[in-house]
């Protein structure tokens, strides 16, 4: 019997059309229609065989469907509901449901919990954290999967987890280790650990990063907004923590250390960036002792713009407080091109590999509108340096307006406060002790103000007011030193400027009630210095005014100051540093009281104990002290019929210099001091 030939009509259209999509059915149902059609007989019968068989698989896949449907849907309610009572206190009062973990607002509880949000833990990914298996791949995995499905945590459990391929961040993902987990730099991987590009909310808390062999950035984060990377740890890497061009965030409670270039840093490249916050963050020993000198010789917390030529990106509004910075290179906190900054509180130690503009806390160029208040900085090269200036000329002016107050600053190498060319710089109520120089004003520091210091055993200078021969001289104006305490300066002679106030080619500074104690010379102005106002200040150690021998070069108000000698303050001729040159003319003198103690007045006599003037100068001797003192006369022709004067507590005699010397010119005044 011929089987092939029976039925050998294979019109099928009495079964009617198709009425399902073929497309759909399942490829081993399919397979298994086209089969029973491929028979050459029993057509119409087994043609309806075939589209029974695929009807049915498509019912059974509509089926499985709507049953992993439903278990996605399951898991989502349980999500939904495990969210809404966790925003719940345990008595059942709602405390704020709208605020997602990310720190995002939404208008009702319901709309916040629309978002799908999970909690993943990494090692369901296929993480081992062996610290030998390359767990970088599985990371991803479970990133690349949370950033699909919707937002949530990824959980790291303790370990030491490999990473051999650069880790790329997604969006509304955080990554998060409560017990401590370590990630490790491969030997010989390129790229960061970490890095995320233009994604907002990233957030990375509880964090280790150890970088191995200093080859590479350890976290790297560029673009977007509202970033939060908390309690982080990252040592070993070319830059601990890296963020640029990001705006909106904040580094708290980190610590970084052992990297080559910088610890944190906060980075404008190609934008102008805004609100950063550094706060409470530990950096040490980040530092490249190869490069000495160099922009990379190391900084802990680096906050920089572009502010040294003509292509400018600013950061705008950051606050970097309450950080421990130590053993860094050149510098434990660096500002430059900031807007509208705050340094508050931080402590900076030991940054002294730069030995030319090393210091613990730095605000460079282009920088404008900032505070540095209440840190302590020690026993670094520098302790604070104002430096704005940029690469064009003249441009420096634009910058400055700062408040220095309230730092205490002991044991630096060379300066306390040194205030290089920033212009209105408010210098104000430092506790400044220990180094080459207290307070160094250089270059553009015009109409600065520098008051209510507390200036305590510098060896060369207390406050130094030196030009510099980049800038003509006397550019320097309208400086107001005042109200500040100056003790134990100028002791170092191998300074041939030693004083407790230096001034070298400024013009226009007003020196006003000023206290000097126990310096060698109280205070020396150069020929260069002019219109220097010298108004109620209190001197001890005498002044050394020196003049080009043709033109008064002074033309300031010298009015009203009080100088106090003691057996300390004499030279060898036996007459004291009380300096003024022979054709010295001043506006206007004032009432100057030198102020006698009573073993001068009662071993040496008026015309042998003060150093020559010029004729016509005045000066009153007073008496400050509770004992009655005598104020003694030789019998040299000047002072033919006078006879020694005893003063009691602020009682005070006028003398004038003539050719011949010093001549008693009033009766006893009293004088109120």
């Amino acid at each position: 019997m011929d089987w092939n030939n029976i039925n050998k009509d294979k019109d099928t259209s009495g079964l009617g059309p198709i009425e399902y999509d073929q497309s759909k059915v399942p490829a081993l149902i399919r397979k298994h229609a086209d089969n029973v059609r491929g028979k050459s007989y029993g057509q119409q019968v087994r043609e309806a065989q075939a589209r029974n068989a695929e009807y049915a698989g498509l019912i059974a896949q509509e089926a499985n469907d709507i049953a992993k449907d439903t278990e996605t849907r399951q898991y989502l309610i349980e999500t939904r509901y495990d969210v809404a009572v966790g925003a719940m206190t345990e008595g059942t009062e709602i405390l704020d449901a709208r605020v997602d973990p990310f720190g995002n607002v939404f208008e009702n509880l319901k709309k916040r919990i629309d978002i799908r949000y999970y909690n993943l833990n990494v090692k369901a990914f296929g993480a081992v954290g062996d610290g030998t298996t390359d767990d970088a791949p599985a990371i991803q995995r479970a990133i690349d999967a949370l950033s699909l499905v919707g937002t949530g945590t990824i959980e790291f459990p303790s370990g030491n987890y490999l990473i051999g391929t650069q880790i790329n961040y997604k969006q509304n993902v955080s990554l998060q280790s409560i017990g401590g987990a370590t990630l490790i730099r491969k030997s010989g991987m390129t790229g960061a650990i970490i890095k995320s590009v233009n994604i907002d909310n990233v957030n990375i808390s509880g964090i280790n990063f150890d970088g191995i062999d200093k080859t590479a950035t350890n976290l790297y984060i560029v673009g977007g907004f509202n970033h939060r990377l908390l309690n982080i740890v990252s040592y070993n890497a070319t830059n601990g923590i890296y963020v640029e061009d990001a705006s909106e965030y904040i580094v708290k409670d980190c610590t970084v250390h052992d990297c080559k270039y910088y610890g944190i840093t906060a980075s404008a490249a190609t934008l102008n960036c805004h609100n950063v916050i550094l706060d409470n963050n530990k950096v040490y020993n980040c530092r490249n002792s190869e490069v000495s000198g160099a922009d990379t010789d190391g900084v802990g917390i680096y906050v920089k713009g572009i502010g040294e030529n003509e292509t400018k990106f600013y950061i705008n509004n950051v606050r970097v407080v309450n950080n421990d910075v130590r053993n860094n290179g050149r510098s434990g906190i660096t500002i430059l091109a900031v807007i509208d900054f705050i340094v508050n509180n931080n402590f900076a130690n030991g940054h002294t590999l730069n030995t030319s503009i090393g210091a613990g806390i730095i605000i460079s160029a282009a920088s404008k509108r900032g505070v540095v208040k209440d840190n302590f900085t020690n026993e670094n090269y520098n302790g604070i340096i104002l430096d704005v200036a940029t690469a064009i000329a003249g441009e420096s002016a634009n910058y400055g307006d700062f408040l220095v107050e309230g730092n205490t600053v002991f044991g630096n190498i060379n300066s306390a406060i040194r205030n290089h060319n920033a212009p209105r710089a408010n210098i104000v109520d430092n506790n400044l002790n220990g180094g080459r120089t207290g307070i160094f004003l250089n270059q553009y520091a015009q109409m600065s103000n520098v008051s209510k210091n507390r200036i305590v055993g510098f060896k060369y200078q207390g406050i130094v007011m030196s030009g510099n021969t980049t800038y003509s001289t006397g550019a320097q104006s309208d400086i107001l030193i005042e109200d500040n305490f100056i003790y134990n300066c100028g002791t170092d002679t191998a300074d041939t400027n030693y004083a407790g106030i230096y001034i070298y080619s400024f013009t226009r500074v007003k020196l006003s009630n000023n206290t000097f104690i126990d310096n060698l010379i109280d205070l020396r102005l150069h020929s260069t210095a002019t219109k220097i106002d010298l108004i109620f200040n209190k001197f001890s150690g005498g002044l050394n005014i020196l003049k080009s021998a043709s033109v008064n070069v002074f033309q300031g108000l010298f009015r009203e100051n009080i100088t106090t000698f003691t057996s300390t303050d004499f030279n060898s001729d036996g007459k004291t540093e009380f300096i003024l040159p022979a054709d010295f003319t001043i506006p206007h003198f004032g009432l100057n009281y030198i102020p006698v103690s009573a073993t001068i007045a009662r071993t040496s006599s008026i015309t042998t104990a003060i150093r020559p003037g010029y004729v016509g100068q005045k000066i009153y001797l007073v008496n400050i002290l509770d004992p009655i003192i005598t104020i003694k006369h030789n019998a040299g022709t000047s002072n033919i019929g006078k006879v020694d004067i005893s003063l009691s507590k602020g009682q005070a005699v006028e003398y004038t210099y003539f050719s011949n010397g010093w001549v008693q010119t009033s009766n006893v005044l009293t004088t109120g001091i």
